[in-house]
């Protein structure tokens, strides 16, 4: 790692890296960005390998586009045009490899084809709240399109809300709301010519992954537009129904109105009708996977580093930012542990892999981006949600930096160049901080870790779900027993890492035996909380402490327990309870065993 740290040509190497990848790689599209990884890697003396595998999502296939249409009639006039989306961002930033401007169509994948003609209405964020206080306004959503801003609500987060409420569909549009302060209406001028929003950007992402049942027809279209699109949208809506911040302080914020726009909620008088128009092709998804891996002296200790590797248009820092100080830290390391690098799309190498990993794995560094955004996928989810110690690392965006294009075709590397990291600093601060975790991973002999704070936060998770439960259930659920468990968990996680300090203190190597059984119990100690039997939850969402989130969603600790809690469900509460009790004693006994 000394050489990482103490290189002085990053900048020139790093935006190398980026050039040579920022093309669109979204899923199928990966493979001549795997292979141009899997040989530098091998440059570095690094085994690698690159692995393919098929995405496969029963009743709602990836879909990419053939065509979109978004456009607002006039139904007084026989359908006349009133306002044609154009569907192009207008980005003219070239890849320096390849000479070529990037350019991707606006699409959620997983989006299924739709023309229909709608009324609207705007519906803040999408959140569950959002669409509550909405009915509470009486303001219906049934069969109308819903135009919400983009960016709090994600993926299978959508799906939940929307499946729910019976829309036709939905478009999703940025607003400046999220941008800071530079916004045009703050004066600043858009990108490229000022660090404002490019007005014609778009935030595409994947859609929601739902499987057709029993009482759902399926997948919901979606199309994501512009704010220069939705404007106009937005002033067909003015003086029809409630304004946004009459429905509570969540629904303020909005930053368009400088454009004419009042953000009332609608729906859109009758004699105006949006059509959108998408035809979108099934196609066979095939994620691209280049793993690396540098063995060390201790083959049943595993350390996983690694970034996501798809991107949703040129993706200069989401996320080629972090694969290009991936590839930087795949260089001059001797480890104790084996190392393993991994560039992966979708998490497919860890749902292959699983059984060894959860077996092997000390800890699991992932980095999205080097440098911009608060957003994400929340690319560690799927490693978190099997127990696997997990670290998700990057540098956030303050509110007096320049605009980040999430997802979108001015994500360049033109926009990292001038706007977002120039010298490249934040990527060279960004590795070294990363080398550094690292090496502290794979260089001590007691691993660095701490489960007297677990027991910490998951009886804070705990006290949050009581003071619902007091609301919903009274008194009806007791929660005295899984108190006495979790203190008993904090007293026996106390001892354990005293132990663990004067162990490290001591000098003692890795293969000294007593430090073996230390590690071996930090390595399992969140695997305690992993329920494999199912138990209602979803069969990639095995942790019973977490589920999946966003940057923008937090979710609550102990995900089933606060579901049910919530909605009253006393049966369902107490079956949780008694899981979750089981765990704390599993983990219990392993620290004193």
């Amino acid at each position: 790692m000394k050489r990482v740290l103490d290189a002085a040509s990053w900048g020139n190497r790093l935006k190398a890296i980026l050039a040579s990848s920022c093309v669109p790689h979204y899923l199928s599209l990966g493979l001549p960005q795997g292979l141009w990884t899997q040989s530098k890697w091998q440059e570095f003396g690094v085994g690698a390998s690159i692995k393919d595998y098929p995405v496969d999502n029963p009743g709602n296939p990836f879909t990419v586009p053939k065509y979109s249409r978004f456009a607002m009639l006039s139904q007084d006039s026989g359908g006349r045009v009133i306002y044609e989306a154009g569907l192009v961002e207008n980005s003219t930033d070239v890849n320096p490899v390849s000479g070529e401007v990037v350019i991707v169509s606006p699409f959620f994948s997983f989006s299924p084809s739709c023309n229909l003609n709608a009324s609207v209405v705007y519906a803040n964020f999408g959140t569950e709240e959002d669409f509550g206080d909405l009915a509470r306004a009486n303001v219906g959503v049934i069969g109308k399109l819903v135009l919400i801003k983009a960016g709090k609500a994600q993926g299978r987060l959508l799906g939940d809300n929307f499946l729910k409420t019976g829309l036709a569909g939905y478009i999703t549009s940025p607003d400046p709301q999220q941008d800071g302060e530079f916004t045009e209406g703050n004066g600043y001028l858009p990108y490229p010519d000022g660090p404002a929003r490019a007005p014609l950007s778009v935030f595409r992402q994947s859609g929601p992954h739902t499987y057709p049942n029993a009482s759902s027809p399926g997948p919901v279209p979606v199309l994501p537009i512009s704010y220069t699109d939705a404007i106009p949208i937005l002033q067909a809506l003015n003086d029809h129904g409630p304004r946004a911040d009459e429905l509570g302080d969540l629904w303020k914020g909005g930053r368009l109105g400088y454009s004419g726009v009042e953000y009332n909620v609608g729906p859109t008088p009758s004699n105006i009708v949006l059509n959108m128009h998408i035809e979108m092709e099934e196609t066979q998804a095939i994620a691209y996977d280049v793993v690396g891996t540098i063995n060390g002296n201790i083959e049943d200790e595993v350390v996983i580093i690694g970034n996501h590797r798809d991107a949703w248009g040129a993706g200069a820092a989401d996320p080629n930012s972090g694969s290009a100080i991936l590839s930087e830290l795949a260089t001059n390391t001797s480890p104790k542990p084996v190392l393993s690098w991994a560039h992966y799309s979708v998490k497919s190498h860890l749902r292959s892999h699983l059984p060894i990993i959860l077996f092997q794995a000390n800890r699991c560094w992932t980095s999205g981006v080097a440098r911009w955004g608060p957003q994400g996928g929340g690319d560690a989810s799927m490693f978190v949600r099997q127990c696997i110690t997990t670290s998700d690392f990057g540098f956030e965006q303050g509110d007096h930096d320049p605009v980040f294009h999430w997802h979108s075709s001015f994500d360049t590397v033109a926009w990292m160049d001038r706007f977002g990291d120039p010298g490249f600093q934040y990527h060279m601060a960004a590795a070294r901080v990363w080398a550094l975790l690292a090496a502290r991973l794979v260089e001590s002999p007691v691993h660095p870790f701490n489960v007297a704070e677990y027991a910490v936060t998951l009886r804070q998770y705990i006290s949050l779900i009581e003071e619902q439960a007091d609301e919903t259930l009274g008194s009806r659920l007791s929660f005295e027993t899984l108190y006495d468990d979790l203190s008993h968990l904090h007293s026996a996680a106390v001892k354990f890492d005293t132990l663990a300090v004067e162990l490290r203190e001591s000098g003692r190597m890795a293969f000294d035996h007593e430090v073996k059984t230390v590690n071996a119990k930090y390595r399992m100690f969140e695997r305690q909380f992993y329920n494999g039997e199912g138990n209602g939850v979803q069969q990639s969402d095995k942790s019973i402490v977490f589920q999946d989130s966003s940057y923008k969603v937090n979710q609550p600790g102990f995900p089933e327990l606060a579901n049910n809690v919530e909605s009253g469900g006393l049966d369902e509460a107490e079956e949780w309870l008694n899981i979750i009790q089981s765990k704390i004693e599993d983990a219990i006994g392993l620290l004193e065993g």
